[in-house]
């Protein structure tokens, strides 16, 4: 968090865009990881107003799904959901199969929170197809799947499926450790 502080401010004192794009979202993505709600969602909303002031397609759904996962840590199922359908919307414009993921995963879990088990259902078919994809990058595929892999364990839980939730955490886990 110390450093992406420090990046973030050498790229403002020069000028310098992508390190400034770059430092809020992971910055954000960090805090929000860590709990520090307040000082995440500061820097995600700068994050983003910076990324459309300029008009960059990269940082601008990143940012838009960083903040609704800051919102559904936070509860606020509503903006949490229209954020990550504003993201994964952009995000099939450019198509970009990663930040799709996200924000549909992010969209899954929502709908998971609200009881909507078979829609969520149909969102985390949707990424395991782009997981499946050989022609989508493997390091990207890496970037979400334990993320599909946790919310498929907790669909299983959410319907009572116990031997199919602790076979998806096991699949998350076994994942996580190799790498």
């Amino acid at each position: 968090a110390r450093l992406y502080d420090q990046g973030i401010r050498l790229a403002r004192a020069h000028g310098v865009l992508m390190p400034a794009l770059e430092g809020h979202f992971m910055a954000g993505v960090n805090l929000t990881g860590k709990g520090d709600y307040d000082a995440a969602l500061a820097i995600l909303q700068e994050g983003l107003a910076l990324a459309e002031k300029v008009g960059d397609e990269n940082y601008t759904p990143r940012s838009l799904n960083s903040l609704g996962w800051l919102y559904a840590e936070g509860g606020a199922l509503d903006r949490a959901y229209e954020l990550n359908r504003l993201a994964a919307e952009q995000a099939r414009r450019r198509g970009d199969h990663e930040m799709i993921a996200n924000a549909v995963l992010n969209l899954a879990d929502i709908l998971l929170q609200r009881g909507d088990l078979a829609l969520a259902f149909e969102l985390l078919e949707s990424v395991q197809g782009l997981i499946e994809d050989p022609a989508n990058s493997g390091w990207m595929r890496w970037r979400y799947s334990l993320h599909l892999y946790a919310s498929l364990a907790d669909h299983a839980v959410a319907r009572g499926a116990w031997d199919e939730a602790r076979a998806q955490a096991e699949r998350c886990l076994a994942a996580a450790v190799k790498t």
